[in-house]
């Protein structure tokens, strides 16, 4: 027999055999390493995407500390919750947290609708008079800031404390604006909810300045009324008016005594109970201007907070109309009684149950 044997020996493999040196475990390195990789991604996400969701939501509250109060940041959520009183801007801000790449918000705030609070602050030489309707805490803060400003006054109020009243915005800040306003003379400053009105005298041209100063130190954005004007130089006839719902408060001086009883008689005639004083100057020039701003008050009976200031070569008037009808009689008497150069109107239209009005006036 012819029988052909070969042998494979310990190490040879049998026909059609393939053997592989690669460890089976090996295969599985990529998907391990892939599935590290999104583990580190996650981790990483996890830690740094709350934090900078946090810097974030800081930062957007940073001008709004009434809302960061009540702004609660949990990992990728912020909630806010609590009772807040809506103030300018407060919508606005929310809205710009809601942009925040990642932020999931949750608005919880109920948005009270309390009464307004009303503040007026008379300053003189020795004292604050302070009157007015505010919550005792909001009370408490005005007193307090108003002695920052001015330690070395003392205050006498007549403040009516209703804790149903809301608060105003421009109290955070109020003491470093009022330290700014020290210059006035005659300072009085008049607050509603998000409205300052300032009154009062400066020896220069400063008042925009100082008005630039005051709304600078507000923590929240609020709508300043500037009435603060140059103080009358010697030798000019000199009036300042301001009426309310209580009548009118005259200061004047005049050249001659039939000026001054012819003023005083026109302001009751139109206004009602004056309070105030006219005095007498020989060294004035002239009453002739004088007597042309007389003619224009009985237009002025309309003008809600109505306020009047002049040196007798330029006066400025402020206040509020219901209509633009009126405004354009008042500015039409104006230019009438010839006086487009000499006084200043800054009277507006406001009336918040009608829609938005636009009016453009010119005379001459």
């Amino acid at each position: 027999m012819n029988d052909f044997y070969t042998s494979r020996g310990p190490f040879m493999p049998i026909a059609s055999e393939t053997r592989s040196n690669i460890n089976p475990a090996l295969t599985f390195l990529p998907a391990i390493f892939l599935s590290l990789l999104i583990l580190g991604i996650v981790i990483y996400k996890s830690n740094v995407i709350p934090a900078r969701i946090a810097s974030e939501v800081s930062q957007e509250l940073k001008s709004y500390p009434r809302l960061a109060s009540l702004a609660h940041v949990k990992g990728r959520n912020l909630v806010l919750e609590g009772a807040i009183d809506p103030f300018p801007g407060m919508d606005d801000a929310i809205g710009r947290l809601a942009r925040i790449d990642g932020l999931r918000l949750d608005d919880r705030l109920v948005r009270l609708d309390p009464a307004p609070p009303y503040a007026e602050m008379k300053r003189n030489e020795s004292s604050i008079i302070l009157t007015g309707t505010l919550n005792q805490k909001d009370f408490d803060s005005v007193v307090s800031q108003i002695h920052t400003a001015f330690p070395y006054l003392t205050i006498q109020h007549w403040v009516q404390i209703e804790e149903a009243v809301g608060t105003p915005v421009w109290l955070e800040g109020l003491a470093k604006g009022l330290y700014a306003l020290d210059p006035v003379k005659d300072l009085e400053l008049i607050g509603g909810q998000n409205r300052l009105q300032l009154n009062g005298m400066v020896p220069d041209d400063s008042s925009q300045t100082l008005a630039r100063v005051m709304a600078a130190s507000l923590i929240h954005q609020v709508e300043i009324d500037n009435r603060i004007v140059e103080q009358t130089p010697p030798g000019h006839p000199e009036l300042s008016l301001s009426a309310n719902q209580d009548g009118l408060e005259l200061y004047a001086a005049a050249k001659s005594r039939d000026m001054a009883s012819q003023l005083k008689q026109t302001a009751e005639d139109v206004f009602g109970l004056v309070i105030g004083k006219i005095e007498l100057n020989q060294n004035i020039e002239s009453d002739q201007v004088l007597a042309s701003v007389l003619s224009l008050l009985p237009e002025l009976a309309s003008v809600k907070n109505l306020r009047l200031m002049g040196d007798g070569i330029r006066f400025v008037i402020w206040g509020e109309v219901s209509s633009s009808n009126r405004l354009e009689k008042i500015a039409r008497r104006i230019s009438e009684l010839g006086l487009t150069g000499t006084v200043d109107s800054r009277i507006v239209v406001r009336n918040s149950n009608s829609p938005a009005i636009l009016t453009m006036l010119r005379y001459n």
